[in-house]
């Protein structure tokens, strides 16, 4: 019995046992990122729902009003949040045939809150439920078509995100 050749077999075994346990330890590691990855993408956050409804206040008048439900612990800054920091509500609207906006929208329910993500600024946004109304003109009276677009910024207490928003009435 060869000693030596025992000795080099046991070594160049071990070798191959380190080298093995290496890579499925590799392969486990490369298939828990992609796994992570993979459902961290698939999570796209939608924290506020928005709806849209008119009301005719004359023949020649209307009122178009945006409501948003806000997911618990989320808020959307208003037009002016009052600091350049957060992402601010943004409203463009598509207009056709004989309506135009009449003035600016405006907001109903908003809070002030000191932020100290912010440096304490004393921040406008809302809670809960959003409410935006908009004068409409119509000239000429019968139907009209306007559609609105709402870019925002919504935040909880760990994350912002910039969103948005899309109506058609």
């Amino acid at each position: 019995f060869d000693m030596q050749l025992a000795v080099r077999c046991f070594r160049l075994n071990l070798k191959q046992i380190t080298a093995d346990l290496f890579m499925r330890k590799l392969f486990l590691q490369l298939l828990c990122v992609i796994t992570l990855t993979g459902s961290l993408s698939a999570q796209v956050l939608h924290p506020v729902k928005w709806s849209a409804s008119v009301t005719e206040v004359s023949g020649c008048e209307a009122t178009i009003t945006f409501t948003a439900t806000i997911d618990k612990t989320w808020h959307v800054y208003a037009q002016d949040p009052g600091s350049p920091d957060p992402i601010p509500l943004l409203i463009t609207f598509k207009t056709k045939n004989n309506c135009a906006t009449n003035g600016k929208a405006v907001e109903v329910g908003t809070m002030k809150h000191k932020e100290p993500v912010f440096d304490n600024a004393e921040l406008v946004y809302w809670e809960n439920k959003a409410t935006i109304k908009q004068k409409l003109t119509i000239k000429g009276g019968g139907a009209f078509s306007i559609s609105g677009t709402l870019e925002y910024g919504t935040c909880n207490d760990q994350m912002c995100l910039p969103q948005i928003g899309r109506a058609h009435v």
